[in-house]
């Protein structure tokens, strides 16, 4: 009895191993077929066992006496069992072994990989490092350009508007000291320009006494003269005139002047020379002349 108990607890360990090593090779896909084998093997030694020992037992209670084919059968069994354990311990050992070189592997490979990700990200950041080094480079330099092109340009303009202000300065200055006198008269008819000449025909103290006004604030009634008659014309028609006038003014005093009227954007442009002079002593030849046929 003592014995079938120990075979019996064999048994169980045999079980028990070989759920063990299919638990192992569930990863190990080239030791499963083995183990599957071994576990049938396992399986079949272990059912006939315990039939030859159903059927020892039934022996042996008919013949209680005969106890050397029971000496026998214990060593057999015993010697199957342990061949059977070494199997299933060898083809442990193996499968604990290739799981522990798999996992080396895994581990290997997964250290490659790691390696290779860090050296990818080096890669990447060294190449974002150099990209954002030149654009920060191209961008001080088209600043640093856009600066000196700004710099050059603003000083062109300053000499330029120096220029044109020289000019205008000069411009003003002869048109200020003309012999003629200039006034631009606007469609409103508003002194928009007037030069020191024109101030003294038109027997005024400044320029500020005309700019701004209308020509019928300064001399009422003039739109009834020959001389607006001729300035509407050409405000209107835009055609030039060229004439001479004698005009009143409000203080009774009369002077001539020859006019060059010119139409232009803002309206028209007159240029008038004092003819009073040159009348007086045209009307002192013809009377001159009148005396001397007479005499």
């Amino acid at each position: 009895h003592d014995f079938l108990r120990y075979i019996n607890s064999d048994i169980s360990e045999i079980e028990s191993s070989v759920d063990k090593l299919k638990q192992i090779s569930d990863t190990a896909s080239g030791q499963r077929s083995n183990v599957d084998s071994l576990s049938s093997l396992a399986d079949q030694i272990l059912q006939q066992t315990t039939q030859e020992i159903d059927l020892t037992k039934l022996k042996f209670s008919l013949n209680a006496k005969n106890e050397r084919p029971l000496e026998i059968f214990q060593k057999e069994q015993l010697a199957t069992l342990a061949d059977l354990t070494n199997r299933i311990d060898e083809t442990e050992n193996q499968l604990l072994a290739e799981r522990k070189l798999e996992r080396a592997n895994n581990f290997k490979e997964l250290s490659g990989l790691i390696n290779l990700f860090y050296c990818v990200l080096v890669l990447l950041l060294l190449i974002s490092f150099i990209v954002i080094y030149r654009n920060t480079r191209a961008r001080n330099r088209a600043e640093s350009e856009i600066k000196d092109l700004n710099a050059n340009l603003e000083k062109r303009v300053e000499k330029k508007a120096n220029l044109l202000l020289e000019k205008e300065n000069q411009y003003r200055f002869l048109i200020e000291n003309m012999r003629e006198g200039i006034q631009v008269i606007s469609f409103d008819w508003r002194y928009l320009l007037v030069n020191n000449s024109l101030v003294r025909q038109s027997r005024n103290n400044s320029e500020e006494d005309l700019l701004g006004y209308t020509m019928m604030d300064k001399y009422p009634g003039i739109e009834q003269t020959e001389l607006f008659s001729v300035l509407e014309k050409c405000m209107h028609e835009r055609e030039p005139k060229v004439f001479e006038n004698e005009f009143t003014f409000p203080n009774g005093s009369k002077s001539w002047s020859e006019l060059s009227i010119q139409p232009v954007p803002e309206g028209i442009f007159i240029l008038s020379s004092d003819a009073t002079e040159r009348r007086k002593i045209d009307e002192e030849k013809i009377g001159l002349l009148e005396t001397l046929q007479k005499s």
